[in-house]
């Protein structure tokens, strides 16, 4: 590594902060959306039959939560919430235009608990895959935000577009943020 090359923290985020993430971004913009059937079932119901205000329910409480579900389930299986389960490190250079994300193997069962008598059939098969590293260059980048105690990064990857979650506690110092943001985050 060059001098200067800055590495975070190993860190991991939950896959819950990216589907939060792509639920506020898919709401914001097509929230709308959903109020118009809501307000003109129960406009119509209030004033002309109130059989509609039973079918404004059953949208608000069966039909929305419904699809709130599969956008769940579709979010978590995107690949980088996926991966997002393994410890990671962020590395960059301060000369170079790329973010490059290393990961590192989930720790086993085993290295948490080395009293433990049971008696793995075969631990190959027990291990997920670790991700190969990723590569996020200047050009791929489109948005760079933040969230709460996070940077969101939004790129293009070769299976559409996807987002990397770095905490704000992965950087191991204030001169690294400083670098991080001036290098990364367009003004």
């Amino acid at each position: 590594m060059s001098a200067g090359t800055i590495i975070t923290n190993t860190h991991t985020v939950p896959p819950s902060a990216y589907v939060k993430i792509n639920f506020a971004h898919m709401a914001s913009r097509y929230g709308w959306i959903a109020a118009i059937p809501i307000s003109l079932t129960l406009i119509y119901g209030m004033y002309a039959d109130w059989r509609w205000l039973v079918v404004a329910a059953a949208i608000i409480f069966i039909a929305i939560p419904v699809l709130l579900m599969f956008a769940w389930i579709h979010m978590l299986a995107r690949p980088e919430v996926s991966e997002a389960i393994f410890p990671r490190k962020l590395i960059f250079d301060q000369n170079e235009d790329r973010i490059r994300v290393v990961y590192e193997p989930l720790p086993s069962h085993d290295d948490s608990n080395p009293d433990s008598d049971e008696a793995s059939p075969c631990p190959e098969t027990r291990k997920p895959r670790v991700p190969d590293p990723r590569i996020i260059t200047m050009e791929n980048i489109s948005d760079i935000e933040i969230s709460g105690k996070c940077y969101v990064i939004h790129y293009s990857c070769e299976n559409g577009k996807a987002i990397y979650i770095i905490p704000v506690s992965a950087f191991s110092s204030h001169e690294d943020i400083s670098i991080f943001v001036n290098k990364f985050i367009p003004l």
